[in-house]
């Protein structure tokens, strides 16, 4: 068995689309995905049972077959980190490395934080346990200090543009040159695999707009904990040419972590697309450090 799908009822009747590899044995990860990224952005690991990790994760509340939240209108990191533990528990998965990407870093203090004894060890790529600091997530990063203010002025705008107009960003086509100029544009590695790119652009682009920037306004808005008595063992990973998180920022803050460590390596914000093979050693290392047998 590999890749599968289900929905998992969470908190405040809200019900997300959980997914595994189909692994039954290996390290157990859990990961929480940058805003509005699916499985397909991390290749190896969410369509390959035999990669030795037992990988589950879902998508976020109002994509890809999530339901959006019943009673509200805002998704916070605290309703992430509550669907990322309703989803360990649907999967019996006691306790995982938790692998959060970009605005799911954050996520995954918050869930140490809540549940410590869920997490045994955290890889965090590109990103902060503080979503308003540089990006806030895949792919609508900007600088820190100015996080807050476009979220919420790209939302403004967003609810006075016609709905025809909004809704063509959905109609982008998704063609080898789109990609190419996405390869070598800076944002992300010119060594990305473009059929990957593809299909991660071709998911990504099925959610509502609209949606999606009530999403990051929603993050922006997250009320940070001591993230500093987080006690398991954490590997951040920084790409050296990430535009949207600067590297001193990634240093100075990781440096305020007393159970972390932080990594710099080639590529950008998109390391899992761009380093597959980086985030599969990296989650080994972890894994070692928590003690869980590899």
């Amino acid at each position: 068995m590999s890749f599968t799908e289900r929905d998992v009822f969470s908190t405040g009747e809200a019900v997300v689309r959980a997914w595994t590899n189909g692994a039954t044995t290996g390290v157990p990860v859990l990961i929480c995905n940058g805003l509005g990224a699916g499985p397909e952005c991390w290749p190896g690991l969410y369509d390959n049972p035999d990669c030795g990790f037992r990988v589950i994760g879902f998508n976020h509340r109002g994509t890809a077959g999530s339901g959006r939240p019943y009673f509200d209108d805002h998704t916070y990191i605290r309703d992430h980190a509550a669907d990322a533990r309703a989803v360990m528990t649907e999967f019996a998965m006691e306790q995982a490395v938790v692998l959060g990407w970009s605005a799911g870093v954050s996520v995954a203090y918050e869930l140490a934080l809540a549940a410590p004894e869920r997490v045994a060890g955290i890889l965090a790529v590109a990103g902060l346990p503080d979503p308003t600091n540089g990006s806030l997530g895949h792919p609508l990063g900007v600088p820190g200090g100015v996080t807050q203010g476009v979220t919420s002025g790209a939302l403004a705008a967003a609810r006075v543009i016609p709905q025809p107009i909004l809704s063509l960003i959905n109609r982008l086509p998704v063609t080898p040159s789109t990609v190419r100029l996405l390869r070598h544009s800076g944002f992300l590695s010119a060594s990305a695999d473009p059929d990957i790119v593809g299909a991660a652009l071709t998911e990504y682009l099925k959610h509502d707009p609209e949606w999606y920037l009530q999403l990051a306004k929603s993050a922006g808005e997250h009320e940070v904990g001591d993230v500093a008595a987080v006690q398991c063992p954490a590997l951040f990973l920084a790409g050296r040419n990430d535009l949207f998180l600067p590297l001193p920022l990634m240093s100075r803050s990781v440096a305020d972590l007393p159970s972390a460590r932080l990594k710099v390596t080639q590529g950008g914000h998109f390391l899992p697309l761009e380093r597959p093979e980086l985030m599969r050693r990296s989650l080994a290392e972890v894994a070692q450090e928590a003690g869980l047998p590899t």
